[in-house]
C-alpha cells in the first residue's frame, strides 16, 4: 500500500512501506522552481523514512526545462549524493515522449557517472514494484545473515 507523503499540483511522492522505496510521480509541464522543490522536497521526506529506494516515475511528465535538468546533475547530485545512502537502488519509469525520453537517459547516465547508485529503466511499473521488492527482501536477507 502507497501512502502520499507530499502532494503538490504535478507532482507527487508516495511511500511504499513493505518494499522501503519513495516514488515520485512527475506529470505535465514543470517549471524550474517546481522541478527543484520537487528534488528538495523528496530528499527531505528521504531524510525522515528508513533509507528507501526510489522509483521516478515520468511517464506522464511533460516539457521540462533544460536548465531545470542541468541544475539536477550540476547541484542537486554533487550537493545530496553523499547524504542519501552511497548504494541507492533506482527505478526509472521513462516516458513515451521521445524528447522526455532522451532527457531521462541523459538523467540516469550523468547519475551513473557521478554516482554508486543501481539505476533500472522500466517501462511497466508492475515490473518496476517487483524489482524494488525484491531488492528490498536482498537487503533484508543480507542484513539477517549479518548477525
Amino acid at each position: 500500500m502507497m501512502k502520499t507523503i507530499y502532494q503538490q499540483k504535478l507532482c507527487c511522492l508516495q511511500y511504499h512501506e513493505k518494499s522501503n522505496f519513495i516514488q515520485m510521480i512527475w506529470e505535465g509541464d514543470l517549471n524550474n522552481d517546481e522541478y527543484k522543490a520537487f528534488w528538495t522536497a523528496y530528499y527531505n521526506e528521504y531524510l525522515k523514512l528508513p533509507k528507501p529506494y526510489l522509483l521516478v516515475d515520468q511517464r506522464k511528465v511533460g516539457k521540462v526545462d533544460m536548465t531545470a535538468r542541468a541544475w539536477f546533475v550540476m547541484n542537486f547530485l554533487p550537493k545530496y549524493k553523499n547524504k542519501v545512502r552511497p548504494d541507492l537502488i533506482v527505478a526509472v519509469m521513462q516516458p513515451q515522449n521521445v524528447m522526455n525520453k532522451t532527457a531521462i537517459q541523459y538523467l540516469v547516465s550523468a547519475t551513473n557517472r557521478l554516482t554508486s547508485y543501481q539505476i533500472r529503466l522500466f517501462t511497466q511499473q508492475d515490473e518496476a514494484h517487483r524489482w524494488l521488492d525484491l531488492m528490498y527482501k536482498q537487503e533484508v536477507y543480507a542484513q539477517q545473515v549479518k548477525k
